[in-house]
């Protein structure tokens, strides 16, 4: 049968490769060699739509990889899906790494690297980037004492050879934002280039506001401030945004709609995305067109500071789209993920807790939002959730991990009646076409080597299913699933 299918021509295999599910093609191309060489080729897994997160280089565009590549990177992804979304199951791998600071602040950097923000029981500071790419051959790769620092965001860029990370020092009299760069490139004879080196800084009074999130989308770095005129009023934003090669910055203060509480924000290359609760009953998300701030960042020309006033506001114009959603009980809290561009249009996930608070007979619950959502999941008070799910009674989600495309989920679940805290997990399918999977992340009664409850913090790499646990008695663990 193989043999007759052979004989077609190519770019009629081609299409019939294309137009197959993944695990349908990758049982195919083990039929026979011709079939593996056909079905390996850019071609036919450059064609196929990602449906899940797939541990690929970061940044780097999919077209630039190999079928081979790409294929193999399905494989890994289609056995994270379904260890994914079984029951709770024992991590396949744990590392642990004796920090020695509370680390209060964690990121994966790709698959090879850790960023850690900790605090000594000096109550230094401390900035540090560790190697995790060889099983038990973990080191700290970099660090930097960092007085005043309380949040940090990083990415790593050209070929995931050099890191940036922009640290925010909450200092006395100023609000200041360093960027750091770091050279993640071993073949580097230098060994001075492993060392943090600031490259770029925005600086703002402590009278302007208090320093809330930070981000970073190539070269751009974005920092909000809130200011309180008084206790009465929910807090007015404005963003700060730095080009780091040019050195350019700008303010921008977008209207915001009335009683905009818990802003968040996302930055992608041509849009900044603002979301925040309105009223405490719906949850707002409106995109709006950066493109010509940063092409006004890029002018080598132009080379003003926040204290020139060189306010972007005007530059930014109005928001593109506004959607708002159904409405949500006033004790909610959400997590944006980072978001993923797909189309020229970035796309995000929110999961909002309903908490049940200390209440032990009322069950709490959760929404998943999707956006740009589904029009066909609109009502007329807004945008519906894709999924809902309940939370025990007297419970409270803490230190929540969204992944960047909004699939998985960890996050530490904190019972008040019994004090117990449990690690959970969740998957969540597009457009809700199956029931979400809710799970604890590791089986009950489980002997670990650590207590739950000593969890600080917490990162989650969702392509590669890796968790990062910080103990308040400086350790962290990393557990494979």
């Amino acid at each position: 049968m193989s043999c007759g299918f052979l004989n077609l021509p190519d770019d009629v295999l081609l299409a019939l490769f294309c137009s197959l599910d993944v695990k349908d093609l990758l049982s195919l191309v083990q039929t026979c060699r011709g079939f593996y060489e056909l079905g390996s080729s850019d071609y036919v897994w450059h064609s196929i739509d990602v449906a899940f997160p797939l541990d690929i280089p970061i940044g780097k565009d999919r077209r630039l990889i190999s079928g081979p590549e790409l294929r193999q990177a399905w494989v890994k992804g289609l056995r994270l899906e379904q260890s994914w979304s079984k029951h709770a199951s024992q991590p396949r791998r744990m590392c642990r790494i004796m920090h020695g600071d509370i680390v209060f602040q964690n990121q994966f950097l790709g698959s090879d690297w850790l960023i850690t923000l900790s605090r000594a029981p000096t109550s230094a500071l401390c900035l540090s980037l560790w190697y995790i790419g060889t099983s038990n051959r973990e080191y700290r790769y970099a660090s930097l004492d960092v007085p005043y620092a309380s949040k940090f965001a990083a990415i790593s860029r050209k070929n995931s050879t050099e890191a940036i990370i922009a640290v925010v020092l909450d200092a006395t009299r100023a609000t200041n934002v360093n960027v750091y760069k770091i050279c993640l490139d071993f073949n580097h004879d230098n060994s001075i280039s492993h060392v943090p080196i600031l490259v770029n800084q925005i600086s703002s009074p402590k009278t302007d506001g208090t320093p809330g999130e930070v981000h970073i989308c190539e070269s751009v770095v974005a920092v909000a401030v809130a200011h309180f005129e008084n206790i009465f009023n929910p807090p007015t934003y404005r963003f700060i945004v730095l080009e780091i090669e040019t050195g350019n910055q700008l303010i921008i203060s977008p209207e915001m709609p009335e009683h905009f509480t818990h802003v968040q924000f996302r930055l992608f290359p041509h849009h900044l995305i603002i979301a925040g609760l309105k009223h405490h009953e719906s949850l707002t998300v409106r995109t709006y067109d950066f493109s010509v701030v940063r092409a006004r960042l890029s002018m080598p020309a132009f080379c003003q500071t926040p204290d020139d006033d060189a306010d972007a506001t005007g530059l930014l114009g109005d928001h593109l789209t506004e959607e708002e959603t159904d409405d949500v009980p006033v004790d909610s809290d959400y997590t944006l993920s980072d978001g993923y561009v797909c189309g020229d249009c970035p796309h995000l996930t929110s999961l909002l807790f309903h908490a049940s608070g200390v209440s032990s007979l009322r069950y709490g619950s959760a929404s998943v939002f999707s956006f740009p959502s589904n029009r066909d999941l609109r009502c007329p008070h807004g945008a519906m959730p894709v999924h809902v799910f309940s939370t025990p009674a007297s419970a409270a989600s803490d230190i929540i991990c969204l992944g960047p495309t909004g699939r998985r989920a960890v996050w530490l679940e904190r019972r008040w009646d019994t004090d117990s805290f449990t690690l959970m997990k969740a998957t969540f399918f597009r457009e809700g076409k199956h029931a979400a999977i809710v799970e604890r992340l590791l089986p009950a009664h489980t002997a670990m080597p650590f207590e739950i409850y000593s969890c600080q913090s917490m990162a989650f790499e969702e392509s590669t299913g890796r968790v990062c646990l910080g103990l308040h008695t400086g350790e962290l663990y990393i557990l494979q699933f």
